[in-house]
């Protein structure tokens, strides 16, 4: 992994439960992608290339309520 960031609320800057992370090679991503659907410390991962990816970018989500996802991604 080359670069992570968790995205806060403005307010709180307590997490929203999504997180960007950037990969230094494809077979890397293609690993991550993989997580999608399998649990990690009782929350679903939900992961996915990011609509924004700039090369090997992937937006990896635990646990946020669908509605919440949506609004977040937007």
């Amino acid at each position: 992994m080359k670069a992570s960031r968790v995205i806060r609320d403005k307010l709180t800057r307590m997490g929203k439960g999504t997180g960007l992370l950037q990969f230094e090679s494809p077979s890397s991503v293609e690993e991550a992608l993989k997580m999608d659907g399998q649990t990690w410390q009782d929350k679903t991962l939900h992961v996915q290339k990011s609509k924004f990816a700039v090369h090997s970018r992937v937006s990896c989500e635990s646990g946020v309520p669908n509605k919440q996802r949506q609004s977040q991604v937007s």
